[in-house]
């Protein structure tokens, strides 16, 4: 299972949309709702799932589900 496939249930659920909608080039502002208020759930969540920790200021960096995708490749053990 690739990082995506494990990305995509996590942002589906934290922002309640569907699996489907959930892309690399999806913009986690405009196309999911992602708000700083956000940050910290998601940060844990993610932080769960792959045991590397995101905090705000490395999600602030993140614009797209790609950037997240790319972030965890590049940090994740």
């Amino acid at each position: 299972m690739d990082i995506l496939d494990r990305v995509r249930p996590i942002l589906a659920e934290q922002f309640g949309v569907s699996l489907e909608d959930i892309q690399m080039d999806s913009a986690l502002r405009s196309d999911l709702g992602y708000d700083d208020l956000d940050a910290m759930a998601l940060g844990a969540a993610l932080e769960g799932e792959f045991g590397v920790e995101m905090d705000e200021d490395d999600l602030e960096s993140c614009d797209t589900v790609g950037d997240i995708v790319r972030y965890l490749m590049e940090n994740a053990d």
